[in-house]
């Protein structure tokens, strides 16, 4: 009996040791995916910039529905980390807590991937805050040629308000105040 209870003991022990390492194989395989995902879209990110500096809007709209699928499959690989580290024993709240319970071959392997997996995430956040800049640089030169040509339109000149607009309740301001003889 005594020996039967060690021997489901081992057997215990070499089932946690063994869904360990599929886990453990699952999370590497997971964050190996999400680091060619998000390479993609780094990728995806500067061919956006080239299109909105070429002002190629088909090659943009194709682009950035290439980005959002991307983002979604991204999602769900992050939903899968996430549980993933969840079956890890001692559940790991960071990377270096998980690095310190694993082999070092294992160890180097993941620190490796982290550190790519950062890299790229941080260099995708720098690319599209400068296409948002364009992006926004491009709106505000529409925008100032829209004011342009609808102030001509509307015989309004620049910097002036809506011809006729009161001020002070006295006086008239607009474009026509100017022409108006004193």
């Amino acid at each position: 009996m005594n020996q039967q209870a060690v021997l489901n003991d081992e057997k215990a022990a070499v089932n946690v040791v063994a869904s360990n390492d599929c886990s453990l194989d699952a999370l590497q395989v997971t964050l190996s995916e999400l680091l060619s995902l998000n390479e993609r879209l780094l990728a995806l990110t500067l061919a956006e910039r080239s299109a909105i500096v070429a002002n190629d809007i088909q090659t943009l709209d194709r682009l950035i529905l290439e980005k959002l699928r991307l983002t979604r499959q991204i999602t769900r690989l992050e939903d899968r980390r996430q549980a993933l580290v969840k079956l890890i024993p001692g559940n790991p709240t960071s990377i270096s807590e998980l690095l310190s319970s694993l082999d070092s071959a294992t160890a180097a392997q993941f620190q490796a991937i982290h550190e790519r997996l950062i890299k790229v995430i941080l260099l995708l956040d720098l690319e599209n805050r400068r296409n948002a800049m364009l992006l926004t640089s491009v709106v505000q030169a529409i925008r100032r040629t829209v004011d342009l040509v609808l102030g001509v339109h509307n015989e309004m000149s620049l910097g002036y308000a809506v011809a006729h607009q009161r001020v002070d309740g006295n006086r008239l301001f607009g474009a026509r105040v100017l022409d108006q003889r004193v």
